[in-house]
Formats: C-alpha cells, sequence, structure tokens
C-alpha cells in the first residue's frame, strides 16, 4: 500500500505519455511539428501589362561657383565664402541656413549683390541664371 502511494505522482504524466502515443500511431503519416497545407484550387494566372516607357533621362544639374572678381583678402573673402553658402541654401530652398546666412550678410548687402550680379551675367545656362536671379530677389528682401 505504501508502494501504491509513492507511485501514485507519476501515474498522471505516464497517462499522459500513452495517451499521446495512442494519437501518435494512430494517425498514420503525422509528423510532429509539421503543419498540413490546405489543397487550394489553382488561380488563374493574371496577363502581365505591357511595359511602360522608360522615363526620359534627367536634366544634368550643374551649379558652379562664380569665380571671384579679383584676388579677395580678409574680409571679401569672408563675404564671398558666405555668400557661396547662401546661393546653394537658395537654389536647394533651404530655409533656416538661407535665414541663418542671410543674418551674416545683412551688414555687407552690397558687396554681397554685386557678386550675385557677377554671377548672373557669368551663369552659363538657364538653370544656372535661375538660381541667380533667385539669390538676388533673396537678397533684396
Amino acid at each position: 500500500m505504501e508502494r501504491l502511494r509513492s507511485l501514485r505522482p507519476l501515474a498522471i504524466p505516464a497517462a499522459a505519455g500513452l495517451l499521446l502515443a495512442a494519437v501518435a500511431l494512430s494517425h498514420r503519416g503525422f509528423v510532429p511539428g509539421t503543419i498540413r497545407k490546405s489543397v487550394t484550387t489553382p488561380q488563374p494566372r493574371e496577363t502581365a501589362a505591357p511595359p511602360r516607357p522608360p522615363a526620359p533621362p534627367p536634366r544634368p544639374v550643374t551649379v558652379r561657383p562664380a569665380p571671384p572678381p579679383k584676388p579677395m583678402e580678409g574680409d571679401e573673402a569672408r563675404i564671398y565664402t558666405v555668400y557661396q553658402d547662401f546661393r546653394t541654401a537658395v537654389a536647394l530652398d533651404h530655409d533656416a541656413h538661407r535665414k541663418a546666412l542671410y543674418e551674416v550678410l545683412a551688414n555687407n548687402r552690397d558687396a554681397a549683390l554685386r557678386l550675385a550680379e557677377a554671377d548672373l551675367s557669368a551663369a552659363p545656362d538657364e538653370f544656372s541664371r535661375e538660381i541667380a536671379l533667385k539669390t538676388i530677389s533673396a537678397l533684396k528682401r
């Protein structure tokens, strides 16, 4: 009797193991861990759409800095460098950068306008001309 009481805790796991073995043997072809796929009817293939015409190649963008009118020293070089950065910010429509650089150029706006007008006269194409005009209008505000 004492022996049966000590084997009682092992009876539940043993019964569960026998039950699993019986279920596994009753399902032939069952492999634990696999999932059966449902059989679906094949769908008709969609016809391929005609190919789209190739997109036109992008227009090359060349933004060249305006050559300095003469060798610069000190304050002129600083104004020219800030003007180049300002022109780039205007061309890229980067308002925060443009506003910060405008504050620096505000004291020397006449010199910056001269650089912008030289940039306009030296513009090799229409795109560069547009950028120079945008820069001049931004400086005149």
